[in-house]
């Protein structure tokens, strides 16, 4: 799975609290809106933004959270829990991001040791043409 949990062509849904672990997507919201996640915890720790996902997953930067295409999203109180150092899961704070955001070819991500009290979306992406990879501070954002 390219996530735990897909959200896909949906309106009008909150989820009241989310915990995952590991080092992949926990949440993939794409093509919805009005999507609420209140409270998220976890030891979960993204595999840092600037390396890829490993062979058979889609060419996303990683993150815990991927909106893509999405308007009227808040996300709430997204917390982690660290796990031991070198510990199985493990991932350096300092190099992964807790959202990433895709709305058509422009990328938006949360700086990496940022875990957001409130994280809120309303409308679309900005007018323009691009391609389909976009540069974004810290890394690549690539769709297959």
């Amino acid at each position: 799975a390219n996530a735990n949990m897909e959200i896909r062509d949906s309106n009008n849904i909150t989820i009241y609290g989310y915990k995952s672990e590991g080092e992949f997507a926990v949440m993939w919201i794409r093509n919805s809106n009005y999507i609420n996640v209140h409270g998220y915890g976890g030891n979960a720790a993204a595999f840092p933004f600037n390396s890829t996902y490993p062979a058979g997953y889609l060419s996303f930067s990683p993150s815990l959270f991927r909106l893509e295409n999405t308007t009227f999203v808040m996300l709430t109180n997204l917390v982690d829990y660290p796990s031991q150092l070198g510990g199985k899961h493990w991932q350096d704070p300092h190099k992964w991001v807790m959202v990433l955001n895709l709305e058509g070819c422009f990328a938006f991500h949360t700086p990496p040791m940022v875990r957001p009290v409130l994280y809120w979306r309303q409308i679309g992406p900005p007018v323009g043409t691009c391609n389909s990879r976009v540069n974004t501070a810290a890394g690549m954002v690539q769709r297959t």
